[in-house]
């Protein structure tokens, strides 16, 4: 890369998100934090005052600023899509944390407005610079592995009351848009990846995927579901089942199991925990998972990717075609 070239980044929300964002900014080669902005005028100040150089202004005058190329959204859940469209209309660069949208009709405004701003769009979906996905991923793709027939997602998790009396969003229904959108999301892409590789060349279309979702609500002081099932086929070849809950005291691994061809392969917490596949080395493991490191590759993505004038890793179609995925789950749940 150019050593003198800098790509001046904004942080929407300074919130966990932002503040990580923040931190990886900092860590990133050739990337330099300019602004922050926030609802919460006082959480903006603090984190702008942690960087050198970094202000502390409006959202209205970070996407028209000259000196911005990215902005990180990291506001609640609905915010996403619309100050993504506003960004992005202002020839803004943006990295969107997960998700990207909570609407099917936002994801192709978003995706045909930056076609026509030529401007990068990235979602936060760290998982998919894992050495541990990745490797997976790739044995489909290049069809070592083929011909996924059963794959199950679980995800045991526990938010006590503090996770949500302590948050302006989390739980409330149209901030938060459930679980599914905020805790299971990762998996559900990584899950859909998988599939969708393992089909190829046959392209799969979420319309003809038959989808069967309930949920039920353990705490009454949300507005969500925090107990959700969800069955799915795929073209009568391929049968799922993804199970989530943020109240399954005290909390357990998340883990997907995929059985094809070849045999059967247990992920738990982002590590192979069994590979019972014939002929097949297990690939080289490694996880970024959700810490202070795990937005940076992201980051070093989008840096590279504007100074070297070239794509991102992961392309903008496939995340929106793994969020219609997605979406499509949580729409059928009561």
């Amino acid at each position: 890369m150019e050593k003198n070239k800098i790509v001046r980044f904004g942080i929407v929300g300074c919130g966990v998100a932002g503040t990580r964002h923040a931190l990886a900014i900092s860590k990133t080669k050739n990337a330099k934090l300019l602004a922050v902005c926030s609802n919460l005028k006082k959480s903006a100040f603090e984190l702008a005052s942690k960087y050198l150089g970094t202000k502390a202004i409006t959202f209205e005058k970070m996407i028209k600023s000259d000196l911005i190329d990215v902005i990180c959204i990291c506001s609640p859940n609905a915010f996403h899509a619309g100050q993504a469209l506003q960004a992005i209309t202002h020839g803004k660069n943006v990295i969107v944390e997960k998700p990207l949208a909570m609407q099917k009709n936002e994801t192709s405004e978003i995706l045909s407005l930056s076609k026509k701003n030529k401007v990068l769009v990235s979602e936060v979906l760290p998982r998919r610079y894992d050495k541990t996905w990745s490797g997976i991923y790739n044995l489909f793709l290049d069809k070592t592995l083929n011909d996924i027939r059963i794959v199950t997602l679980e995800q045991f998790y526990f938010r006590n009351d503090d996770y949500y009396k302590n948050s302006s969003w989390h739980g409330r229904k149209k901030l938060d848009g459930g679980i599914i959108l905020t805790q299971g999301i990762h998996y559900i892409d990584l899950l859909y990846s998988l599939v969708s590789a393992s089909l190829l060349p046959i392209q799969i279309k979420v319309k003809d995927i038959y989808i069967d979702s309930t949920g039920i609500q353990i705490k009454k002081t949300i507005g969500i579901s925090d107990v959700v099932s969800s069955h799915f086929s795929v073209n009568k070849k391929i049968i799922g089942s993804i199970n989530i809950s943020t109240a399954a005291y005290p909390g357990s691994s998340a883990r997907i199991f995929i059985n094809c061809r070849q045999g059967s392969i247990t992920v738990t917490n982002d590590i192979v925990t069994l590979w019972n596949i014939d002929k097949v080395p297990l690939p080289v493991q490694g996880t970024t998972g959700w810490n202070e490191k795990s937005v940076l590759p992201i980051i070093e993505d989008m840096t590279k990717a504007l100074i070297l004038k070239k794509p991102l890793q992961f392309d903008l179609q496939k995340a929106i075609d793994s969020l219609e995925f997605t979406l499509a789950l949580n729409k059928t749940i009561i």
